[in-house]
């Protein structure tokens, strides 16, 4: 592989619009909180074994991508989860710990996030080439979310309102 070798006495030029370099890939701090502003995660680093994370800058080859323990921490006065990385199996788990009543409407709720999420993959592995006309029988999860809102919504399938704000968390 070539690599590009800058000219001599290029000065490169970082325009940052934040008042601290990083702009939304940094945090903040309110009372005794420490806030992550920037993206919990990213899926774009690797794809089928090939790192292409910042597209048109093939010569970047030297990052390591290390796997999130936690995507997500919700921290609420009688909770504290964490949701694990790309396992939702593992974070419906957590919430039926501590949500037993509410099993039959969180597995019902991951089942129709699952399905969305296929039709999601679906849609864009067709690149834009889609079929309007065949879109309720070619996408019939994403089509239910568009033309049916709240038959796909977690307020369908769980009753605890407390259960619904740390759903809504994520």
């Amino acid at each position: 592989m070539r690599r590009r070798v800058r000219p001599p006495g290029f000065k490169p030029l970082v325009l940052e619009q934040h008042y601290q370099a990083g702009g939304f890939a940094t945090t903040f701090r309110r009372r005794d909180f420490v806030f992550d502003a920037s993206l919990h995660s990213t899926g774009v680093g690797e794809r089928n074994g090939i790192h292409n994370l910042i597209p048109g800058f093939p010569e970047i080859t030297d990052i390591e991508f290390v796997p999130h323990k936690h995507l997500y921490r919700a921290i609420f006065p009688d909770y504290d989860i964490r949701v694990p990385h790309r396992d939702p199996d593992g974070y419906a788990k957590i919430l039926c710990g501590h949500f037993p009543q509410e099993r039959e409407g969180i597995e019902k709720l991951f089942v129709a996030l699952r399905g969305v999420r296929d039709d999601i993959v679906k849609y864009s592995q067709a690149g834009g080439k889609v079929d309007m006309a065949a879109f309720p029988q070619e996408y019939p999860r994403l089509f239910q979310v568009f033309s049916r809102p709240g038959e796909n919504s977690k307020e369908c399938y769980i009753q605890n309102p407390r259960l619904r704000a740390l759903v809504s968390s994520l």
